[in-house]
């Protein structure tokens, strides 16, 4: 009796097929979530020709030199760097990233706290 319900009805066997198909899918391959990537921070400071640098997680170089934010304030702006996983690289020598992090004021700790800024001169002091 079933398989005349199904003869008469295909859409109906289609729809249980696919369900377990997409339901055995679900349990064969688990949902792969993103592992945070580590930063080679030796291997940026090395291949960056400008200090300071704003560099992504996967080490892309994303943007260079002083950047001032203009209308946001220094902790909303650490809040988005922090969020976004951006990595500060700088040199304790240079002028702009001085400046930089003057701009930062009292939320500097927090990112520095948060490990996203790099100091390439005290890196290359560490190899």
């Amino acid at each position: 009796m079933e398989i005349e319900t199904f003869r008469e009805n295909p859409y109906k066997l289609a729809t249980i097929i696919l369900a377990v198909l997409c339901i055995g899918l679900i349990f064969l391959y688990p949902i792969q979530r993103e592992a945070p990537e580590v930063l080679n921070e030796i291997e940026v400071c090395a291949n960056l020709k400008v200090v300071p640098s704003w560099v992504d997680s996967s080490g892309k170089v994303t943007s260079t030199g002083y950047n001032n934010f203009r209308m946001a304030s220094p902790n909303y702006i650490v809040k988005l760097l922090k969020q976004d996983r951006v990595n500060f690289f700088y040199s304790s020598a240079c002028p702009y990233c001085e400046k930089q992090i003057e701009w930062f004021n009292k939320s500097w700790e927090d990112y520095v706290n948060a490990n996203l800024t790099h100091d390439c001169n005290e890196i290359k002091n560490r190899i």
